[in-house]
């Protein structure tokens, strides 16, 4: 089963995603923000983040996800706030995905989706299962 850590302190939004992702058969983990990430950063497949309610520090959002990263966890950055300076420093790490909100259940799914794909195509082209794939 894959995990999905979803922060956001909006949590009307965090209990409906949640609950559409728990019926795809998603493991979830729910914070109102992202401090606690190290407890879990190694046993996330995608990490849902909103920006404008998850970091006070936005270096300290950097540097999370260059280890979610490194844990070939899927950051999707969620967002309504124009903040082009950070968003320009995100995009320079490849992996991050930016969605504006409002954004449809179908293009987050997408999204996860194509990640999982991937990873998975890249495990058998390496010749081995990754590491995520034998908590499943």
């Amino acid at each position: 089963m894959k995990t999905i850590l979803i922060a956001d302190k909006d949590r009307r939004l965090r209990k409906g995603i949640s609950s559409l992702l728990k019926k795809r058969g998603f493991r979830i983990v729910e914070l109102i923000d992202i401090n606690p990430l190290t407890e879990f950063e190694n046993s996330l497949d995608i990490a849902i983040i909103n920006l404008e309610t998850s970091f006070n520090n936005k270096e300290q959002l950097l540097t999370a996800l260059k280890r979610l990263i490194n844990h070939n966890t899927l950051p999707i950055i969620t967002t309504i706030k124009e903040d082009s300076n950070l968003i320009e420093k995100m995009t320079e790490c490849n992996e991050v995905q930016l969605m504006e909100k409002p954004f449809s259940f179908n293009e987050l799914i997408e999204r996860i989706d194509t990640h999982l794909k991937t990873i998975k195509k890249a495990a058998v082209v390496h010749g081995g299962k990754e590491e995520k794939n034998e908590k499943d």
